[in-house]
């Protein structure tokens, strides 16, 4: 049984993502139909799209946030 869409796309809604070379962060906003989905980016406040069958979405990574000093 699965539990949604995150089981398998490993994304969710609010979830950050980062651009896999790490120039930029964005938050996942919504997921359409399973496969389409729309980020706002944090710097400029736009929003893209992405199909999860485009080359796009594989340069896309989750955000971990840095650990803090000590």
């Amino acid at each position: 049984m699965s539990l949604g869409v995150g089981d398998w796309m490993k994304l969710r809604c609010g979830d950050e993502v980062i651009e896999r070379d790490g120039r930029h962060v964005a938050r996942v906003e919504r997921i359409t139909n399973s496969d389409v989905i729309l980020v706002r980016w944090r710097d400029t406040g736009w929003y893209t799209e992405f199909r999860l069958r485009d080359d796009d979405l594989e340069n896309l990574t989750r955000y971990r946030r840095p650990a803090a000093p000590c």
